[in-house]
């Protein structure tokens, strides 16, 4: 093994260990969650952007070259990552229209597949319900971001749970909306 896999694994070890913990922050420390969420969000929005550029950087000409679209992702993380550290709590009601935005796409996503499944005569009610249910909150943190932030960020908690302690042996994230 190379030595960025060594360093990759490392991360998904550690990873791996720090996703069951913040999901409980999460669910029991919405509130102060909340406040901080700018700031936190901010720092691994420009973390996570810069160390996909870095390892780009050092993989240019190699296989498993980033697009031009996930290097686009990266940048736009970077960029948000500023401004929601700039703008502190005032950018509460960006993250929770922009988390709704990205809901409805997941949510829209899932339904289409599900529809696909149906038509194929495949089984496909529990994604049906997961597009629903993505669609239903990503819809109340599109029309009251601020009110039902709090809400969300305990929902996610919930969620890092879920999935890191039915998936987290697998080594990867479930492919939501998927039929088992």
């Amino acid at each position: 093994m190379n030595s960025k896999g060594k360093i990759e694994d490392k991360l998904s070890k550690g990873v791996a260990w720090l996703l069951p913990l913040m999901g409980l922050v999460c669910i029991f420390f919405s509130q102060g969650i909340t406040m901080v969420l700018p700031y936190i969000l901010g720092i691994v929005m420009i973390l996570i952007g810069v160390i996909h550029y870095v390892f780009y950087f050092r993989s240019l000409g190699h296989k498993g070259e980033r697009t031009d679209k996930e290097r686009a992702y990266d940048l736009i993380y970077i960029i948000m990552g500023f401004a929601f550290l700039f703008q502190g709590s005032d950018s509460l009601v960006t993250i929770g229209v922009t988390w709704g935005i990205i809901g409805v796409s997941r949510g829209a996503e899932i339904l289409g597949k599900a529809l696909a499944k149906r038509s194929a005569g495949e089984k496909y009610m529990l994604s049906l319900v997961d597009a629903a249910i993505k669609l239903l909150f990503a819809i109340i943190l599109l029309f009251a971001p601020f009110e039902s932030l709090r809400s969300h960020i305990m929902i996610l908690g919930f969620e890092i749970l879920f999935t890191t302690t039915s998936y987290g042996s697998a080594g990867k994230p479930p492919i939501t909306g998927e039929e088992s």
